[in-house]
């Protein structure tokens, strides 16, 4: 698809959803590239990008949530399949190390 960023404009403009202007510059690069063949591409991509979010933001609270019942971080970055130091920044970034 030609003049991605184009058409996220004017959709925005149209139906007066920002949505449509907040996606990344990777995203409208893969639409000026054509892996984007149609707006449900992008769509669709935004989409994955919201479960991803998601997904981060319940592992940090269930990690969280582990720590403060006394699970090391070593079973929690188990638990999770992510590594140590994620847990550390997450348990630091919320106060709790």
């Amino acid at each position: 698809m030609k003049h991605v960023r184009e058409v996220l404009q004017l959709m925005t403009v149209l139906t007066g959803d920002d949505r449509f202007a907040r996606v990344t510059e990777s995203e409208a690069e893969e639409g000026e590239k054509g892996e984007i063949h149609c707006m449900c591409d992008v769509l669709d991509a935004i989409e994955k990008r919201g479960y991803a979010e998601g997904e981060t933001s319940k592992a940090k609270t269930i990690a969280i949530k582990m720590y403060q019942t006394g699970c090391d971080t070593e079973y929690i970055a188990k638990i999770l399949d992510i590594d140590v130091e994620t847990v550390l920044d997450w348990l630091s970034a919320a106060g709790e190390i």
